[in-house]
Protein backbone atom coordinates (compact mmCIF):
# COMPACT_ATOMS: atom_id res chain seq x y z
CA UNK A 1 0.00 0.00 0.00
CA UNK A 2 3.12 2.48 1.05
CA UNK A 3 4.39 1.72 -2.33
CA UNK A 4 1.34 2.54 -3.81
CA UNK A 5 0.75 5.53 -2.30
CA UNK A 6 4.34 7.16 -3.17
CA UNK A 7 3.77 5.77 -6.45
CA UNK A 8 0.29 8.20 -6.69
CA UNK A 9 2.18 11.21 -4.96
CA UNK A 10 5.24 10.82 -7.74
CA UNK A 11 2.79 11.24 -10.63
CA UNK A 12 0.74 13.59 -9.09
CA UNK A 13 4.07 15.88 -8.31
CA UNK A 14 4.72 14.90 -12.13
CA UNK A 15 1.65 16.76 -13.50
CA UNK A 16 2.12 19.55 -10.92
CA UNK A 17 5.59 19.54 -12.41
CA UNK A 18 4.58 19.98 -16.15
CA UNK A 19 1.57 22.53 -15.57
CA UNK A 20 4.17 24.44 -14.10
CA UNK A 21 6.83 24.13 -16.69
CA UNK A 22 3.87 24.47 -19.60
CA UNK A 23 2.10 27.71 -17.79
CA UNK A 24 5.94 29.33 -17.71
CA UNK A 25 6.70 28.50 -21.59
CA UNK A 26 2.51 30.14 -22.20
CA UNK A 27 3.88 33.38 -20.20
CA UNK A 28 7.49 33.19 -22.06
CA UNK A 29 5.43 32.95 -25.46
CA UNK A 30 3.23 36.07 -24.46
CA UNK A 31 6.25 37.75 -23.50
CA UNK A 32 8.04 37.61 -26.72
CA UNK A 33 4.92 38.64 -28.70
CA UNK A 34 4.34 41.34 -26.52
CA UNK A 35 8.20 42.07 -27.09
CA UNK A 36 7.93 42.12 -30.78
CA UNK A 37 4.05 43.90 -30.99
CA UNK A 38 6.52 46.94 -29.45
CA UNK A 39 9.43 46.72 -31.55
CA UNK A 40 6.68 46.57 -34.57
CA UNK A 41 5.20 49.75 -33.81
CA UNK A 42 8.83 51.60 -32.88
CA UNK A 43 10.47 50.35 -36.22
CA UNK A 44 7.25 51.60 -38.26
CA UNK A 45 5.09 54.65 -36.47
CA UNK A 46 2.45 54.57 -39.08
CA UNK A 47 0.16 57.41 -38.72
CA UNK A 48 -3.59 57.23 -39.39
CA UNK A 49 -5.35 57.46 -42.78
CA UNK A 50 -8.84 57.13 -43.77
CA UNK A 51 -11.32 56.63 -41.30
CA UNK A 52 -8.83 56.43 -38.51
CA UNK A 53 -6.98 59.62 -39.89
CA UNK A 54 -10.67 61.58 -40.15
CA UNK A 55 -10.94 61.01 -36.25
CA UNK A 56 -7.77 62.07 -35.52
CA UNK A 57 -9.08 65.43 -37.31
CA UNK A 58 -11.87 65.30 -35.30
CA UNK A 59 -10.64 65.19 -32.17
CA UNK A 60 -7.95 68.04 -32.86
CA UNK A 61 -11.16 69.73 -33.58
CA UNK A 62 -13.23 69.50 -30.66
CA UNK A 63 -10.46 70.56 -29.08
CA UNK A 64 -10.18 73.94 -30.36
CA UNK A 65 -13.85 74.13 -30.52
CA UNK A 66 -14.74 73.22 -33.59
CA UNK A 67 -17.72 70.93 -33.67
CA UNK A 68 -18.70 71.31 -37.80
CA UNK A 69 -18.36 67.73 -38.32
CA UNK A 70 -21.30 67.03 -36.37
CA UNK A 71 -23.33 69.01 -38.69
CA UNK A 72 -25.73 67.26 -41.06
CA UNK A 73 -24.21 65.74 -43.82
CA UNK A 74 -20.61 65.89 -41.84
CA UNK A 75 -18.57 62.84 -40.84
CA UNK A 76 -20.41 62.47 -37.04
CA UNK A 77 -23.51 63.74 -38.34
CA UNK A 78 -23.73 60.28 -40.56
CA UNK A 79 -21.27 58.14 -38.12
CA UNK A 80 -22.28 59.03 -34.22
CA UNK A 81 -21.59 55.41 -33.17
CA UNK A 82 -17.63 56.51 -33.55
CA UNK A 83 -18.45 58.60 -30.67
CA UNK A 84 -17.10 56.32 -28.47
CA UNK A 85 -13.64 55.47 -29.44
CA UNK A 86 -13.50 59.16 -30.67
CA UNK A 87 -13.98 60.32 -27.17
CA UNK A 88 -10.65 58.04 -26.22
CA UNK A 89 -9.10 59.83 -28.83
CA UNK A 90 -9.87 63.46 -27.48
CA UNK A 91 -9.11 62.59 -23.98
CA UNK A 92 -5.83 60.80 -24.42
CA UNK A 93 -5.26 64.11 -27.45
CA UNK A 94 -6.20 66.51 -24.16
CA UNK A 95 -3.46 64.71 -22.21
CA UNK A 96 -0.47 63.48 -24.65
CA UNK A 97 -0.95 65.76 -27.30
CA UNK A 98 0.62 64.75 -30.57
CA UNK A 99 1.92 61.54 -28.88
CA UNK A 100 -1.64 60.26 -28.45
CA UNK A 101 -1.24 57.96 -31.35
CA UNK A 102 1.68 56.26 -30.78
CA UNK A 103 0.29 55.77 -26.97
CA UNK A 104 -2.83 54.10 -29.20
CA UNK A 105 -0.60 51.68 -30.92
CA UNK A 106 1.12 50.35 -27.91
CA UNK A 107 -2.40 49.95 -26.12
CA UNK A 108 -2.79 47.82 -29.12
CA UNK A 109 0.16 45.58 -28.32
CA UNK A 110 -1.33 45.20 -24.73
CA UNK A 111 -4.81 44.51 -26.43
CA UNK A 112 -3.47 41.79 -28.35
CA UNK A 113 -1.46 40.13 -25.46
CA UNK A 114 -4.35 40.61 -23.33
CA UNK A 115 -6.49 38.64 -26.31
CA UNK A 116 -3.90 35.87 -26.49
CA UNK A 117 -3.86 34.98 -23.19
CA UNK A 118 -7.46 35.12 -22.67
CA UNK A 119 -8.10 32.20 -25.30
CA UNK A 120 -4.92 30.45 -23.83
CA UNK A 121 -6.60 30.51 -20.69
CA UNK A 122 -10.19 30.16 -22.19
CA UNK A 123 -8.39 26.70 -24.08
CA UNK A 124 -7.47 25.65 -20.55
CA UNK A 125 -10.97 25.38 -19.39
CA UNK A 126 -13.40 24.22 -22.48
CA UNK A 127 -10.66 21.08 -23.51
CA UNK A 128 -9.33 20.98 -19.68
CA UNK A 129 -5.74 21.73 -21.35
CA UNK A 130 -3.66 24.29 -21.21
CA UNK A 131 -2.23 23.93 -24.86
CA UNK A 132 0.86 26.64 -25.63
CA UNK A 133 0.44 24.86 -28.87
CA UNK A 134 -2.87 27.54 -29.28
CA UNK A 135 -0.93 29.94 -27.96
CA UNK A 136 1.91 29.28 -30.56
CA UNK A 137 -0.50 29.29 -33.65
CA UNK A 138 -2.38 32.17 -32.38
CA UNK A 139 0.80 34.11 -32.07
CA UNK A 140 1.91 33.28 -35.76
CA UNK A 141 -1.27 35.26 -37.08
CA UNK A 142 0.60 37.85 -38.44
CA UNK A 143 -2.32 39.84 -39.51
CA UNK A 144 -2.71 40.54 -35.54
CA UNK A 145 0.67 42.01 -35.94
CA UNK A 146 0.21 44.63 -38.31
CA UNK A 147 -3.10 45.51 -37.12
CA UNK A 148 -1.54 46.70 -33.46
CA UNK A 149 -0.45 49.90 -35.64
CA UNK A 150 -4.09 50.51 -37.19
CA UNK A 151 -5.85 53.00 -34.31
CA UNK A 152 -9.17 52.42 -35.09
CA UNK A 153 -10.82 50.24 -31.90
CA UNK A 154 -10.58 46.88 -33.39
CA UNK A 155 -7.92 45.41 -30.66
CA UNK A 156 -9.31 47.67 -28.01
CA UNK A 157 -12.50 45.75 -28.01
CA UNK A 158 -11.09 42.83 -29.14
CA UNK A 159 -9.37 42.38 -25.83
CA UNK A 160 -12.40 43.08 -23.97
CA UNK A 161 -14.94 41.35 -25.91
CA UNK A 162 -12.58 38.59 -25.38
CA UNK A 163 -11.86 38.57 -21.67
CA UNK A 164 -15.94 38.89 -21.03
CA UNK A 165 -16.70 36.07 -22.75
CA UNK A 166 -14.29 34.32 -20.06
CA UNK A 167 -15.49 35.78 -17.03
CA UNK A 168 -19.04 34.83 -18.09
CA UNK A 169 -17.64 31.29 -18.78
CA UNK A 170 -15.97 31.29 -15.39
CA UNK A 171 -19.42 32.44 -14.07
CA UNK A 172 -21.08 29.49 -15.02
CA UNK A 173 -18.39 26.89 -14.20
CA UNK A 174 -18.23 28.27 -10.53
CA UNK A 175 -21.07 30.33 -9.92
CA UNK A 176 -19.00 33.32 -8.60
CA UNK A 177 -21.24 36.48 -9.02
CA UNK A 178 -18.25 38.93 -9.04
CA UNK A 179 -17.54 38.00 -12.47
CA UNK A 180 -20.89 39.16 -14.11
CA UNK A 181 -20.62 43.08 -13.02
CA UNK A 182 -16.80 42.56 -14.77
CA UNK A 183 -18.07 41.05 -17.67
CA UNK A 184 -20.64 42.94 -18.55
CA UNK A 185 -18.57 46.30 -18.03
CA UNK A 186 -15.75 44.77 -20.45
CA UNK A 187 -18.34 43.79 -23.25
CA UNK A 188 -20.48 47.24 -23.00
CA UNK A 189 -16.87 48.84 -22.99
CA UNK A 190 -16.17 46.65 -26.34
CA UNK A 191 -19.26 48.12 -27.80
CA UNK A 192 -18.59 51.31 -27.34
CA UNK A 193 -14.96 51.27 -29.00
CA UNK A 194 -16.55 49.28 -31.85
CA UNK A 195 -19.80 48.51 -32.63
CA UNK A 196 -19.20 44.78 -34.32
CA UNK A 197 -18.48 43.69 -30.90
CA UNK A 198 -22.39 43.61 -30.56
CA UNK A 199 -22.10 40.10 -32.54
CA UNK A 200 -19.75 38.59 -29.26
CA UNK A 201 -22.76 40.46 -26.77
CA UNK A 202 -25.08 38.36 -28.79
CA UNK A 203 -23.31 34.90 -28.32
CA UNK A 204 -22.95 35.78 -24.48
CA UNK A 205 -26.54 36.13 -24.19
CA UNK A 206 -27.25 32.90 -26.67
CA UNK A 207 -24.45 31.32 -23.73
CA UNK A 208 -26.41 32.11 -20.84
CA UNK A 209 -30.04 31.62 -22.41
CA UNK A 210 -28.68 28.03 -23.28
CA UNK A 211 -27.69 27.85 -19.44
CA UNK A 212 -30.93 29.24 -18.18
CA UNK A 213 -32.71 26.13 -20.26
CA UNK A 214 -30.47 23.59 -19.39
CA UNK A 215 -30.88 24.70 -15.77
CA UNK A 216 -33.44 22.87 -13.25
CA UNK A 217 -33.36 24.89 -9.96
CA UNK A 218 -36.26 28.08 -10.32
CA UNK A 219 -33.51 29.77 -7.95
CA UNK A 220 -30.91 29.66 -10.65
CA UNK A 221 -33.24 30.17 -13.18
CA UNK A 222 -33.99 33.41 -11.55
CA UNK A 223 -30.15 34.36 -10.77
CA UNK A 224 -29.27 34.12 -14.33
CA UNK A 225 -32.37 36.29 -15.91
CA UNK A 226 -31.03 38.67 -13.45
CA UNK A 227 -27.63 38.29 -14.64
CA UNK A 228 -29.15 38.51 -17.97
CA UNK A 229 -30.71 41.86 -17.32
CA UNK A 230 -27.74 43.40 -15.61
CA UNK A 231 -25.52 42.45 -18.94
CA UNK A 232 -28.63 44.49 -21.10
CA UNK A 233 -28.58 47.28 -18.39
CA UNK A 234 -24.94 47.67 -18.76
CA UNK A 235 -25.14 48.16 -22.38
CA UNK A 236 -28.12 49.93 -22.74
CA UNK A 237 -26.23 52.39 -19.67
CA UNK A 238 -22.95 52.82 -21.47
CA UNK A 239 -24.59 53.69 -24.76
CA UNK A 240 -26.36 56.36 -22.99
CA UNK A 241 -23.47 57.45 -21.06
CA UNK A 242 -21.26 58.20 -24.23
CA UNK A 243 -24.14 59.91 -25.77
CA UNK A 244 -24.14 62.59 -22.93
CA UNK A 245 -20.55 63.23 -22.48
CA UNK A 246 -20.40 63.52 -26.37
CA UNK A 247 -23.27 66.47 -25.99
CA UNK A 248 -21.66 67.81 -23.12
CA UNK A 249 -18.34 68.83 -25.43
CA UNK A 250 -19.98 69.46 -28.65
CA UNK A 251 -22.84 71.12 -26.85
CA UNK A 252 -25.87 70.23 -28.85
CA UNK A 253 -27.63 66.68 -29.54
CA UNK A 254 -26.01 64.14 -30.75
CA UNK A 255 -27.46 63.15 -34.76
CA UNK A 256 -29.09 60.04 -34.73
CA UNK A 257 -26.96 58.82 -38.05
CA UNK A 258 -27.76 56.84 -40.93
CA UNK A 259 -29.79 54.13 -40.52
CA UNK A 260 -28.50 50.87 -40.13
CA UNK A 261 -30.84 49.02 -42.84
CA UNK A 262 -28.49 51.79 -45.37
CA UNK A 263 -25.17 49.23 -44.72
CA UNK A 264 -27.49 46.10 -45.61
CA UNK A 265 -29.08 47.74 -48.66
CA UNK A 266 -24.97 48.30 -49.40
CA UNK A 267 -24.08 45.05 -48.29
CA UNK A 268 -26.56 43.61 -51.00
CA UNK A 269 -25.36 44.85 -53.78
CA UNK A 270 -22.61 45.10 -56.27
CA UNK A 271 -20.65 47.86 -57.71
CA UNK A 272 -17.47 47.89 -54.89
CA UNK A 273 -14.26 46.55 -54.58
CA UNK A 274 -16.23 43.21 -54.22
CA UNK A 275 -19.55 42.18 -54.28
CA UNK A 276 -21.46 43.89 -51.14
CA UNK A 277 -18.25 45.64 -50.23
CA UNK A 278 -18.59 49.69 -50.06
CA UNK A 279 -19.82 51.35 -52.80
CA UNK A 280 -21.27 54.67 -51.47
CA UNK A 281 -24.95 53.47 -51.27
CA UNK A 282 -25.24 53.88 -47.51
CA UNK A 283 -23.99 57.82 -47.63
CA UNK A 284 -26.17 58.13 -51.57
CA UNK A 285 -29.49 57.12 -49.85
CA UNK A 286 -28.74 59.23 -46.71
CA UNK A 287 -27.96 62.43 -48.67
CA UNK A 288 -30.60 61.92 -51.29
CA UNK A 289 -33.60 61.82 -48.80
CA UNK A 290 -32.03 65.37 -46.90
CA UNK A 291 -30.62 63.37 -43.96
CA UNK A 292 -34.09 62.47 -42.59
CA UNK A 293 -33.60 59.29 -40.67
CA UNK A 294 -37.31 58.12 -41.29
CA UNK A 295 -36.77 58.72 -45.34
CA UNK A 296 -33.79 57.12 -45.44
CA UNK A 297 -35.26 54.00 -43.56
CA UNK A 298 -37.88 53.83 -46.34
CA UNK A 299 -35.63 53.97 -49.23
CA UNK A 300 -33.33 51.52 -47.77
CA UNK A 301 -35.95 49.14 -47.35
CA UNK A 302 -37.26 49.71 -50.41
CA UNK A 303 -33.48 48.73 -51.79
CA UNK A 304 -33.26 45.90 -49.78
CA UNK A 305 -36.68 44.56 -51.57
CA UNK A 306 -35.74 44.95 -55.03
CA UNK A 307 -32.70 43.18 -54.16
CA UNK A 308 -33.94 40.58 -52.61
CA UNK A 309 -37.09 40.33 -55.71
CA UNK A 310 -33.96 40.02 -58.39
CA UNK A 311 -32.61 37.56 -56.08
CA UNK A 312 -35.67 35.22 -56.09
CA UNK A 313 -36.26 35.84 -59.71
CA UNK A 314 -32.99 34.47 -60.88
CA UNK A 315 -31.75 32.58 -57.85
CA UNK A 316 -28.54 31.77 -59.53
CA UNK A 317 -27.29 35.23 -59.34
CA UNK A 318 -28.08 35.00 -55.87
CA UNK A 319 -26.27 32.66 -55.06
CA UNK A 320 -23.28 33.63 -57.32
CA UNK A 321 -23.62 36.74 -55.50
CA UNK A 322 -23.15 35.52 -52.17
CA UNK A 323 -20.33 33.17 -52.49
CA UNK A 324 -18.23 35.39 -54.22
CA UNK A 325 -19.35 37.83 -50.99
CA UNK A 326 -18.20 34.79 -48.52
CA UNK A 327 -14.71 34.14 -50.92
CA UNK A 328 -13.80 37.99 -50.73
CA UNK A 329 -14.00 38.31 -46.92
CA UNK A 330 -13.34 35.31 -45.26
CA UNK A 331 -10.49 33.80 -48.32
CA UNK A 332 -8.67 36.97 -48.64
CA UNK A 333 -5.64 35.19 -46.45
CA UNK A 334 -4.26 39.29 -45.03
CA UNK A 335 -7.74 40.16 -43.72
CA UNK A 336 -6.80 43.84 -44.98
CA UNK A 337 -3.49 43.99 -43.14
CA UNK A 338 -1.33 45.29 -46.06
CA UNK A 339 -4.66 47.74 -46.86
CA UNK A 340 -4.52 49.25 -43.45
CA UNK A 341 -1.01 49.85 -43.65
CA UNK A 342 -0.36 51.10 -47.18
CA UNK A 343 0.19 54.70 -48.21
CA UNK A 344 0.83 55.42 -44.74
CA UNK A 345 3.29 58.26 -43.85
CA UNK A 346 5.93 57.14 -40.99
CA UNK A 347 7.54 59.09 -38.43
CA UNK A 348 11.06 57.24 -39.24
CA UNK A 349 11.97 55.31 -42.59
CA UNK A 350 10.70 52.43 -42.69
CA UNK A 351 13.10 48.76 -42.59
CA UNK A 352 13.19 47.13 -46.27
CA UNK A 353 11.50 44.04 -44.92
CA UNK A 354 8.71 46.08 -43.55
CA UNK A 355 8.17 48.28 -46.26
CA UNK A 356 8.34 44.83 -48.07
CA UNK A 357 5.01 43.83 -46.65
CA UNK A 358 3.29 46.94 -47.74
CA UNK A 359 4.22 47.21 -51.64
CA UNK A 360 2.13 45.05 -54.49
CA UNK A 361 5.46 44.01 -56.23
CA UNK A 362 7.03 42.77 -52.88
CA UNK A 363 4.64 41.15 -50.43
CA UNK A 364 4.24 38.10 -52.80
CA UNK A 365 5.48 35.98 -49.80
CA UNK A 366 3.85 37.09 -47.33
CA UNK A 367 0.60 36.74 -48.78
CA UNK A 368 1.67 32.72 -49.32
CA UNK A 369 2.33 32.83 -45.78
CA UNK A 370 -1.14 34.35 -44.91
CA UNK A 371 -2.56 31.90 -47.22
CA UNK A 372 -0.71 29.04 -46.18
CA UNK A 373 -1.81 29.60 -42.60
CA UNK A 374 -5.33 30.13 -43.77
CA UNK A 375 -5.44 27.17 -45.12
CA UNK A 376 -3.80 25.08 -42.41
CA UNK A 377 -6.90 26.47 -39.84
CA UNK A 378 -9.78 25.87 -41.93
CA UNK A 379 -8.83 22.10 -42.36
CA UNK A 380 -8.01 21.77 -38.67
CA UNK A 381 -11.51 23.50 -37.78
CA UNK A 382 -12.90 21.18 -40.38
CA UNK A 383 -11.20 17.82 -38.62
CA UNK A 384 -12.78 18.90 -35.59
CA UNK A 385 -15.70 19.21 -36.63
CA UNK A 386 -15.45 15.41 -38.43
CA UNK A 387 -13.94 14.29 -34.92
CA UNK A 388 -16.34 15.81 -32.81
CA UNK A 389 -19.90 16.26 -34.54
CA UNK A 390 -20.99 13.31 -31.72
CA UNK A 391 -19.31 14.05 -28.70
CA UNK A 392 -19.13 17.80 -28.38
CA UNK A 393 -19.53 19.43 -25.37
CA UNK A 394 -21.78 22.36 -25.55
CA UNK A 395 -19.31 24.60 -23.57
CA UNK A 396 -17.23 23.90 -26.78
CA UNK A 397 -19.63 25.75 -28.80
CA UNK A 398 -18.99 29.12 -27.15
CA UNK A 399 -16.61 30.87 -29.92
CA UNK A 400 -18.78 28.60 -32.74
CA UNK A 401 -21.61 30.62 -31.67
CA UNK A 402 -19.66 33.57 -32.26
CA UNK A 403 -18.32 32.75 -35.80
CA UNK A 404 -21.36 31.87 -37.54
CA UNK A 405 -23.51 35.12 -36.02
CA UNK A 406 -20.39 36.56 -37.43
CA UNK A 407 -20.64 34.82 -40.87
CA UNK A 408 -24.43 35.26 -41.29
CA UNK A 409 -24.45 39.25 -40.17
CA UNK A 410 -21.75 39.68 -42.77
CA UNK A 411 -23.83 37.73 -45.94
CA UNK A 412 -25.86 40.91 -45.44
CA UNK A 413 -24.42 43.85 -44.06
CA UNK A 414 -21.58 45.78 -45.73
CA UNK A 415 -18.30 43.15 -46.59
CA UNK A 416 -15.08 43.61 -45.69
CA UNK A 417 -12.43 41.04 -44.74
CA UNK A 418 -11.02 43.26 -41.90
CA UNK A 419 -14.59 43.24 -40.59
CA UNK A 420 -14.28 38.93 -40.33
CA UNK A 421 -10.28 39.08 -38.73
CA UNK A 422 -11.83 38.68 -35.51
CA UNK A 423 -14.13 35.35 -36.35
CA UNK A 424 -11.52 33.51 -38.07
CA UNK A 425 -8.98 34.48 -35.59
CA UNK A 426 -11.74 32.63 -32.65
CA UNK A 427 -11.51 29.78 -35.03
CA UNK A 428 -7.83 28.63 -34.25
CA UNK A 429 -8.25 26.83 -31.17
CA UNK A 430 -10.62 24.59 -33.35
CA UNK A 431 -8.52 24.13 -35.65
CA UNK A 432 -5.29 23.44 -33.34
CA UNK A 433 -7.69 21.02 -31.10
CA UNK A 434 -8.60 19.43 -34.50
CA UNK A 435 -5.15 18.04 -35.12
CA UNK A 436 -4.45 17.31 -31.73
CA UNK A 437 -8.17 15.27 -31.74
CA UNK A 438 -7.31 13.43 -35.75
CA UNK A 439 -3.36 12.81 -33.95
CA UNK A 440 -5.16 10.59 -31.13
CA UNK A 441 -7.64 8.78 -33.05
CA UNK A 442 -5.29 7.68 -35.57
CA UNK A 443 -2.81 6.78 -32.82
CA UNK A 444 -5.96 4.74 -31.26
CA UNK A 445 -6.61 3.24 -34.39
CA UNK A 446 -2.99 1.97 -34.75
CA UNK A 447 -2.75 0.75 -31.60
CA UNK A 448 -6.09 -1.44 -31.62
CA UNK A 449 -4.34 -3.23 -34.97
CA UNK A 450 -1.34 -3.47 -32.90
CA UNK A 451 -3.06 -4.95 -30.20
CA UNK A 452 -5.33 -7.24 -32.52
CA UNK A 453 -1.97 -8.51 -34.50
CA UNK A 454 -3.07 -6.87 -37.72
CA UNK A 455 0.08 -5.10 -37.93
CA UNK A 456 3.26 -6.35 -36.39
CA UNK A 457 6.13 -4.07 -36.59
CA UNK A 458 9.27 -5.79 -37.59
CA UNK A 459 7.51 -8.53 -39.15
CA UNK A 460 8.33 -9.84 -42.98
CA UNK A 461 5.72 -9.62 -45.02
Amino acid sequence: MGSRGGRAEEIRLQKESKKKKDRIAGILLIFAYGVAGILYISFTQLQPISDPGKLQTIAGEMLQGDFHQFQEGEYMHRYPFQSGYLLLIYYLMKVAGSREVLILQFANVLAAVWSYYTVYRMTGRVWDNRNNAVLLIEILFTPMLLYTSFVYGNLLSLGMAAEAIYLEYRYFEEKKICYIPASAILISVAIVLKSNSLIFFCGMLLYGLYQLFREEKIVQKGKIVLILGVFLLVYLAGGKLITRQMERIIRQPLPQGMPKLTWVAMGLEDGGEAPGYWNGTSVRIYTENDYDTRKTTQAAAEEIKEQIKQFTNNWKNGVKFFAKKTAAQWSEPTFGSIEISRNRESEKPLQGWIAGIYEENENAWYIELCNLYQTLVYMGTVLYVLTRWKTVRTEELIYAVIVMGGFVFHLFWEGKSQYVMPYFWLLIPYAVMGYEMTGKKLSDIRSRYLKNGIYKPGENS
